[in-house]
């Protein structure tokens, strides 16, 4: 996107989602190991060979975070004119 001009970044995200009725005791062993695993340094450093991003976003932040680049992608596409808006 740098490159068309815009000063942003943007990238594929990854995430895990479970079922809407998942116990507490299941969730929180998946974040904690899900953290953990994002901090890996072997991770870490198959990500930095790759050029990517690695981050781990809390679950309380999810919607936050994928709203705010909603709105940088609907303001990008607005910009290139390819914005189409549903009816």
């Amino acid at each position: 996107m740098k490159e068309l001009g815009y000063d942003v970044g943007y990238e594929s995200t990854n995430f895990a989602m479970g079922p809407p009725k998942m116990t507490k005791a299941v969730v929180d062993i998946l974040v904690k190991t899900i953290k953990e695993a994002v901090h890996d340094p072997g991770y870490v450093k198959f990500c930095s060979e790759r050029n990517a991003r690695w981050e781990y976003i809390p679950p309380e932040k999810m919607v936050s975070v994928f709203d705010k680049r909603r709105t940088i992608v609907r303001e990008i596409m607005l910009k290139a004119g390819i914005l189409k808006e549903a009816k």
